[in-house]
């Protein structure tokens, strides 16, 4: 008899659901295509419970009798989802100096671009710049930076300046860039229209999941200030509708996880797991390497110096003297704490 190419559960399960889950994927792309990347003006209230899905460096939130708000570090983010094809934008944000006095404290505001130089008082004041975007990536970055305040109080906290509110009214956009740079909002949109219509036991699930995924792409451009929770829910929504569907229906889930372990056994099945891992692997740590800014510390510090000089033709040389070892005539001097297999590798 001839042997199956995989086993009678797996072929089961994508002749009865794999097509819904496509379809529910499909109408996801579409709605993610027609709605998500254009942006329009969004306010952003500083210190409520929306934000703290898209700042990052921020203290955390205070009130001052009706107004809430947040102290910004040195340098404080806000990622608004989905506006990465923006290339220019009106920004206004409503600060005020925390000092207590009617001094300036100066900030700046940039896209990724050219930094503006803003000012705060001691009242909340709103100040007006007009900033540039590099017009790329998943998000639009707005970063606020301050020199550090010290209130001599014994608040040991990274302190900058009080702000109240954003307000981002882009002026000039490219479709194109925002659905090619947000492909990994995409990505989860349509996970979750797939994980709709393959816990739902309908026989319209996967229009049923489109939908769900659809009207989160178009609640992005009716409403942009749901872009601050909807968006960075998508993936725990997905794992949870997946959870909760194996839970309520745990003899199938037990049943399918038994055949996908038993279809590992076949050599094609196997190869291509092993394949989808490397792959993943790859992408996750490239896009880790094109984003970092720090390389670390440590051994860490020391291949990525080794690494750079290789690179820059000085050898396998380090520009510090280690604590503790030998002192050497000059700073910069042949490397001779750390085998050498990983420096030629990064280099």
């Amino acid at each position: 008899m001839r042997r199956r190419s995989f086993p009678l559960p797996i072929a089961a399960l994508f002749g009865r659901v794999g097509g819904r889950c496509v379809l529910a994927a499909f109408v996801a792309l579409v709605a993610y295509a027609a709605f998500f990347p254009f942006a329009r003006p969004l306010t952003i209230d500083i210190g409520s419970a929306a934000d703290r899905f898209v700042i990052a460096n921020w203290n955390r939130d205070e009130r001052d009798a009706d107004v809430t708000y947040r102290w910004t570090t040195m340098r404080s983010v806000v990622r608004i989802p989905g506006y990465g094809g923006v290339r220019d934008a009106h920004v206004e944000v409503t600060a005020r100096n925390g000092r207590g006095q009617r001094i300036e404290a100066a900030y700046t505001l940039d896209l990724g671009g050219a930094p503006a130089r803003l000012g705060s008082s001691e009242n909340w004041v709103t100040a007006l710049a007009d900033a540039r975007a590099p017009g790329s990536g998943a998000d639009l970055a707005v970063t606020l930076s301050a020199d550090r305040f010290d209130p001599k109080n014994g608040d040991s906290r990274s302190l900058g300046v009080q702000v109240d509110r954003l307000v981002i009214e882009p002026q000039q956009s490219e479709w194109w860039r925002g659905a090619v740079g947000g492909l990994p909002w995409a990505a989860q949109l349509m996970l979750l229209a797939a994980a709709v219509a393959l816990v739902v036991p309908r026989q319209d699930s996967g229009l049923l999941g489109g939908t769900v995924a659809g009207a989160v792409a178009l609640l992005a451009l009716v409403a942009p200030e749901t872009r601050l929770v909807l968006p960075p829910l998508l993936l725990p929504a997905a794992v949870g509708t997946l959870v909760i569907g194996a839970v309520v229906r745990w003899r199938r889930t037990s049943a399918l996880l038994g055949a996908v372990w038993d279809s590992l056994d076949h050599p094609r099945v196997s190869r291509a797991v092993v394949a989808l891992l490397i792959v993943g692997y790859v992408v996750g740590v490239s896009l880790v390497i094109a984003r970092v800014d720090f390389i670390g510390h440590a051994d860490y510090a020391d291949t990525a110096v080794r690494a750079r000089n290789i690179v820059r033709g000085r050898g396998d040389t380090v520009d510090y003297i280690a604590q503790c070892y030998t002192d050497w005539p000059t700073v910069s001097h042949p490397a001779y704490t750390w085998p050498p297999l990983q420096v030629w590798l990064v280099a």
